[in-house]
């Protein structure tokens, strides 16, 4: 990477951290990048005659990344800066480029800082990484020529002193002799050792307060005292990494976090996809090969138990039980004088072994990642599959698996799970089609032709009549796809049973005593088979017919997989927000919380909501939990300890947040673990959890997306984006993502972060003045002008092509505003209320609000039609808001009629987005 890449490289990152804010100037840039500034600045006039960085007038100037250009320049080859170099340290550090990215991106700031770096604090739990990532980014510092190659780390553990304020002192900062009873020489503390290096304090929070206090002058100025030693002043200047288990606000003084400007907050294993997770088994295993110079090769059920078990030890736990599970399976492999060693589930701790039975009720993603591997000591691994080119025999592998397993007396429990995980696997992977893996490779299309290879003209008619006694005896719908489903499996087990095979079925008791009257057509569908096939079926195969229709009857009947609540500070807040999401999908999907007062304990705010949270201990996959910000960390603590079930924290949401979670939980059926990665997805832009899945999916290309945008907070965004879903067909590439935020510079902020990170094709909604070099479609123009027109065409250009393109003639100006509060338009924008009865009251506000403030074009008063159907939607839901004490006259006379009619109250918030809407529209 040539040095005025570096630069342009530099300026992006960090306007896609800080935003709009993030300007700098020539000498911080050259800092930065460890360039001369001579050189730096000749750069930046080059960049800036390109237009990939603007300058902000003032003295000195300072420059950022163009609003414009935001995607990466290409590689051109030439010297590689320190800089550039210096990337290489996060390559093998597992999340880099996905949970960790933009964690990592604040800490390279920090160490890139001028003079000696900013103070940086990693949070996390314990056994996240907190010291290995501070070693991370010693190597970092040294490879960006912050600090010299034979720079010093130095760690040092507060809690080791914690109850000695003057023995801690004395570690950190030296002491001279006789600064204390029994002290005969002078002791060099590791502030001192740490000069010019790093100086890593691990549990900083079991710091004393004094001495919190005397790190205060090292951090401002590089200046310490010995202990014992008050008139002479010593300098250091480390770059300080601090570590913590703890809420950084409760457990350390405000003045000694002023002081901390950069956190790093590092995931636990919970927090981590499942991608992340299986990466970080697979390098566990390795250095354990390494370690015992021998080809693992790990059982599938093996893989997924150590995905799905509880580990609140976090990756310091999962290596442990990873090694004692080598360890058991190397005796076996030093006995039978093996030169590779098998690691079974029999091999796994106990506690592991727990992850057999959550497999069946979370991370649902497990089952579609997890295979068999083998991994060698250079560090290659592949995953083992089927290679034969036909059905899964789940017979055989059930077979397999109580052979394998049959004489362990202690595990026949956790292998009753296993063998019920299989059966529900295939099951699923028959109904699911093509791409599951049901064939190696392909999967096959439940509507296809090369389903007819599978099932025979007899198989058919079973399966009809199967059909219908099911809905007969049932009384339940059994779709066509179900009796496919059915179909496939029944093929197989008339082949097996001619063929002179055994049938198990792990689930037969089960099924039989905890659904009988499924268990009943389950028998009397044997028996059509016996008839038509002219053969004798086992009983163990009523079971599988038997749980295959439960398991067809749970997928059509499934609600929410995980729970979601929303938690506000005040009063209405959360509950707006999720009656907004709740009557967008038509079910009580979301739960809510309002935290009216924050000075009470916790536990007294959450005694109204006691119903509401026992009803969320009933999800399967866990509850998302999504709080207005880090204000409400206690509660949300409170709210984790009464729940006991995987809970997901989403921080600074807003009601496009809420409503996407809704739509994931209802319509997708997610777990809380997929929309808790899909949110943090969006809450930073585009991040690829594994890089080598989008080079694979994408060729390699930054992922493309339209933006759906609104300041309205009541979901107008997500209206846009259904309308966009109806007319156009998006290939996997282009994505289309609502930005709902209640202010103008909010917005331009959030777009420019997502612009660092993907390719905005167009931007569709409010016309509130982003004016930011993107494509731009209004959303009157969208929904009654030609905007849908202009996207067809801007997404030709990608290869997307409308279902009908519709061309509209312009219209008058009155006639456009006709259009929209017809029912046909005004429809797009409501939810649930009635567009021909609220179009009068819209027109009539507007007029007043015209004679009040002034003339309007129509397209900035239909706007404005747009925002007030929200809101109206908004306050019927809410309908206890304050009265307005601060909004102007002539904007309450102006609402009296719609205020009347709908029996509502306009509280002064609301007045304050319509102030705002119309300062941008009167503007114009």
């Amino acid at each position: 990477m040539i040095r005025k890449q570096t630069i342009y490289e530099f300026l992006r990152k960090m306007k896609s951290l800080h935003g709009m804010e993030a300007t700098y100037t020539t000498e911080e840039i050259a800092n930065a990048v460890g360039a001369a500034r001579a050189n730096v600045s000749s750069d930046l006039n080059r960049l800036f005659e390109s237009g990939q960085v603007e300058k902000v007038s003032g003295w000195p100037v300072r420059y950022r990344a163009s609003l414009a250009v935001l995607t990466p320049m290409p590689e051109t080859g030439g010297d590689r800066s320190p800089a550039a170099d210096a990337e290489s340290v996060f390559h093998d550090y597992i999340g880099y480029n996905g949970s960790m990215s933009m964690e990592i991106e604040k800490a390279k700031a920090a160490v890139l800082y001028p003079l000696n770096g900013l103070p940086m604090l990693i949070g996390g739990k314990t056994g996240v990484g907190k010291t290995t990532f501070a070693k991370m980014m010693y190597e970092y510092a040294k490879r960006a020529d912050r600090i010299k190659p034979d720079a010093k780390f130095v760690a040092f553990n507060c809690a080791d002193y914690a109850d000695n304020p003057q023995l801690i002192m004395a570690q950190l900062f030296g002491c001279v002799r006789g600064a204390y009873t029994g002290l005969e020489e002078e002791k060099i503390g590791v502030v001192e050792h740490a000069d010019k290096g790093v100086l890593f304090l691990d549990e900083v929070h079991r710091l004393p307060d004094t001495a919190q206090e005397m790190l205060f002058f090292l951090m401002d100025f590089g200046q310490y005292h010995r202990l014992g030693e008050a008139n002479i002043t010593r300098n250091s200047m480390p770059i300080i990494i601090m570590a913590t288990t703890e809420d950084r606000n409760s457990a350390l003084l405000a003045t000694f976090i002023r002081r901390i400007p950069i956190t790093v907050m590092l995931p636990s294993l919970a927090e981590r996809s499942p991608l992340e997770r299986l990466a970080l088994i697979k390098r566990l295993f390795f250095l354990e090969a390494k370690k015992l110079n021998l080809v693992l090769k790990i059982d599938q059920l093996a893989v997924k138990a150590l995905l799905a078990y509880d580990c609140p030890g976090n990756v310091g736990q999962l290596e442990n039980d990873i090694k004692a599970a080598c360890a058991k399976s190397y005796v076996t492999c030093l006995v039978e004088k093996r030169d590779s060693a098998a690691v079974s589930v029999l091999d796994l701790p106990l506690h592991v072994k727990e992850g057999i039975k959550n497999l069946r009720d979370i991370y649902s993603d497990i089952n579609l990642i997890a295979t068999s591997l083998e991994i060698d000591i250079s560090g290659s691994e592949k995953s083992l599959k089927k290679s034969e080119n036909h059905l899964i025999d789940i017979y055989d592998i059930l077979q397999q698996r109580h052979k394998e397993y049959s004489d362990s007396v202690v595990d026949r429990d956790y292998i009753r799970h296993a063998m019920l995980i299989d059966v529900e696997a295939h099951l699923n992977n028959l109904a699911d089609g093509p791409g599951t893996g049901l064939l190696d490779g392909q999967g096959i299309d439940l509507h296809g032709d090369n389903v007819l290879d599978y099932i025979t003209e007899d198989v058919r008619v079973i399966s009809m009549r199967a059909k219908q006694l099911i809905e007969s005896g049932l009384k339940r719908e059994f779709s066509e796809n179900c009796r496919m489903v059915l179909a496939l499996h029944l093929s197989k087990a008339i082949a097996r049973i001619r063929a002179g095979k055994d049938i198990i079925c792990p689930v037969l008791s089960g099924i039989k005593h905890e659904h009988p009257d499924v268990f009943r057509v389950a028998s009397e569908i044997v028996g059509i088979m016996e008839e038509a096939a002219e053969i004798k079926v086992p009983g163990d195969e009523t079971g599988f017919i038997a749980n295959i229709l439960e398991c067809m009857f749970s997928r059509s009947d499934a609600e929410a997989l995980c729970g979601i609540i929303v938690i506000c500070k005040g009063v209405g807040a959360a509950r707006t927000m999720a009656r907004v999401a709740n009557g967008i999908i038509d079910k009580e999907c979301v739960h809510w919380l309002d935290a009216a007062d924050l000075e009470q304990p916790p536990e007294l705010i959450l005694e109204p909501y006691r119903q509401s949270l026992e009803e969320l201990k009933k999800y399967r996959s866990g509850v998302v939990m999504l709080l207005e910000s880090q204000q409400l960390a206690g509660v949300a603590s409170a709210v984790r300890e009464r729940l006991d079930t995987p809970v997901f924290e989403i921080f600074n949401i807003s009601t496009s947040v809420v409503i996407e979670s809704a739509l994931l939980a209802a319509e997708h059926k997610a777990s809380a673990q997929q929309i808790y990665f899909r949110l943090k997805e969006l809450e930073q832009g585009f991040i690829e959890i594994n890089e080598y899945e989008t080079i694979k999916t994408f060729g390699g290309e930054t992922k493309k997306v339209i933006l759906t945008a609104c300041i309205s907070g009541c979901g107008a965004a997500v209206r846009l984006k259904k309308l966009i879903e109806s007319e156009f067909e998006m290939p996997a590439n282009i994505e289309i993502m609502t930005v709902d935020i209640a202010s103008v510079s909010a917005l331009k902020t959030r777009i420019s972060q997502i612009a660092a990170v993907r390719e905005i094709i167009c931007i569709v909604g409010m016309d509130v003045g982003l004016e930011m070099g993107f494509p731009f479609i209004s959303a009157e123009e969208f929904v009654i002008g030609n905007g849908m027109h202009r996207l067809s065409r801007i997404l030709s250009s990608h290869n997307v092509v409308k279902n009908t393109v519709e061309i509209r003639h312009p219209h008058e100006d009155t006639k456009l505003e006709d259009m929209f509060l017809s029912g046909k338009y005004l429809g797009s924008y409501l939810f649930y209320l009635d567009g021909e009865k609220l179009a009068p009251f819209l027109r009539e506000c507007v007029e007043r609000l015209t004679a009040a403030r002034g003339e309007m074009k129509s397209g900035k008063r239909i706007m404005l039609f747009i925002h007030i159907c929200s809101m109206t939607e908004r306050l019927l839901i809410e309908k206890n808001g304050e009265p307005p004490q601060k909004a102007a006259p002539d904007l309450i006379e102006a609402f009296k009629p719609l205020a009347s009619a709908y029996n509502i109250v306009i509280p002064d918030e609301e007045y304050d987005m319509i102030e705002q809407i119309l300062d941008l529209v009167l503007n114009k």
